[in-house]
């Protein structure tokens, strides 16, 4: 049924190994750490290969100052086909 079904959810948030959440990304490394780490962990909670559109949910605060390595991992991910769009 994947073939089916348009997979949509979002990243945007940041959260250290013990599951506490911060308002922002305190470098670009962690930024980048994190993106994968989300995309990765929403896989495997949704229980498929690819996530057909992965979106930024802003919250309190922006992404310009690194823009760049967003669109990088983001690129990444297409790459390894665990993100479409």
């Amino acid at each position: 049924m994947r073939d089916r079904a348009f997979i949509v959810t979002k990243f945007g948030k940041t959260v250290d190994e013990k599951g506490n959440v911060f308002g922002t990304y305190p470098s670009a490394e962690d930024l980048v750490r994190n993106i994968r780490r989300e995309c990765e962990d929403s896989l495997e909670r949704l229980g498929t290969d690819y996530i057909d559109l992965y979106l930024y949910h802003y919250l309190h605060y922006d992404l310009k100052e690194q823009a760049e390595e967003v669109v990088g991992i983001l690129e990444e991910l297409v790459e390894e086909g665990k993100i479409r769009y």
